[in-house]
């Protein structure tokens, strides 16, 4: 988190900065991508990947039951979570 206050006080972009825009049909699915993000775990070396385990219990939380849902909802985080993950990597 501070290399990222450093990078931000010399005028540097965030992954913030890159944020897209959503369609409404899809705000939950990145409001959870949001939740889980800020809440991951934390790797010797950087942020490690959000768990299906986490995305599950998000789900679960949120009275989530429906099959597809889930599913649809898992893989998109997974999508995003990896494209942030190669932007923290590129841009690190």
């Amino acid at each position: 988190m501070a290399r990222w206050r450093r990078r931000l006080s010399q005028g540097k972009k965030s992954p913030l900065d890159y944020r897209p825009k959503v369609p409404e049909r899809l705000r939950w699915v990145f409001d959870g991508f949001v939740f889980l993000s800020r809440r991951r775990a934390r790797a010797g070396f950087g942020m490690g990947p959000i768990s299906v385990v986490e995305i599950r219990a998000y789900l679960d939380l949120h009275g989530v039951t429906d099959r597809r849902a889930a599913e649809g909802f898992a893989a998109l985080v997974a999508r995003m979570d990896d494209a942030l993950l190669d932007w923290m990597e590129s841009h690190g």
